[in-house]
């Protein structure tokens, strides 16, 4: 850090750097993460000023010492750090239909509904469902020229049962991961596929 401004507060548990040294270079700040999950907890304070640097830092340091001392992660944990912890854990077709389901529905809407893993509960599940079960009513289908026309019509309609169990079961096998590996305060599962017709 020879060609970064650096300030270390409480012996150097916290260290605040600035990538550009500059009136205008925001800072960031890193410690040790407690909790295990990662080497360091690292973040950009959002603001360019010394004392307003520090006071953040150190509000940050004092959340994820509090979420540690209830088994939370230090720091908040997106649904998208969920899958690509675990999706290494599946292979093949499995992994592959995980990763389909993941860029075109989950991505974005727990990106948008859920900031912190941690908070999930059943009610944005629910959510979650809703938004699934109605998603080809709203979003204009893939054009493929591969496909005939009369089956591009057929994907507006709700989802089959059958696709609708699969994507549930692997929804459910990651939140369950999640949950087993604490980023998750609650057991949360998706309704079984029947619910969501």
């Amino acid at each position: 850090m020879a060609d970064k401004q650096v300030i270390r507060l409480l012996d150097g548990e916290i260290t605040l750097y600035k990538h550009q040294v500059g009136p205008k270079s925001n800072w960031y700040c890193r410690f040790k993460d407690h909790s295990g999950l990662r080497r360091y907890v690292k973040q950009s304070l959002g603001t360019p000023n010394d004392d307003l640097a520090r006071e953040a830092a150190m509000d940050l340091y004092n959340e994820a010492r509090a979420r540690h001392s209830i088994g939370a992660p230090a720091g908040k944990t997106t649904f998208e750090y969920v899958v690509k912890r675990f999706l290494p854990e599946l292979s093949g077709s499995v992994r592959n239909q995980a990763e389909k389901w993941n860029n075109r529905y989950w991505q974005a809407w727990f990106q948008t509904n859920v900031k912190d893993i941690w908070t999930l509960d059943n009610s944005q599940i629910l959510a979650y469902v809703i938004y699934r079960r109605d998603y080809w009513k709203t979003h204009k289908p893939p054009v493929s020229p591969v496909k005939h026309r009369s089956n591009l019509n057929t994907i507006t309609k709700t989802p089959s049962y059958s696709t609708l169990q699969k994507e549930t079961r692997m929804l459910n096998w990651f939140l369950k991961r999640a949950f087993e590996t604490r980023l998750t305060a609650h057991r949360v599962s998706v309704p079984a596929a029947t619910k969501l017709r």
